[in-house]
């Protein structure tokens, strides 16, 4: 993220609900949300879709503020995209 930024950022993440390697995803988050505050930016928007997972799995992205929903058919999904796609478009200045 460019630490100059200033304005709303938002991540759209699909997940099968797997993470493979790496840092979690909850250290990942803090760390973004930690770089927006001390750049004196706006706190980024997580919004999660589970594919075909529990969305139960995300309790601690969903405790540091992210947005989760689930889907388990394609239809389902791109509900959820659309939904999440119309959340942030009502969010942002005209």
């Amino acid at each position: 993220l460019d630490n100059n930024a200033t304005g709303k950022k938002y991540i759209v993440l699909l997940t099968d609900g797997e993470n493979n390697e790496g840092k979690s995803p909850e250290e990942i988050f803090r760390m973004i949300n930690e770089s927006n505050e001390k750049t004196g930016d706006f706190k980024t928007q997580l919004y999660i879709i589970a594919f075909d997972t529990d969305k139960n799995n995300f309790k601690g992205l969903e405790k540091l503020g992210a947005n989760v929903s689930e889907a388990k058919s394609v239809e389902a999904l791109v509900k959820e995209m659309n939904k999440n796609t119309n959340l942030i478009l009502e969010k942002m200045p005209e």
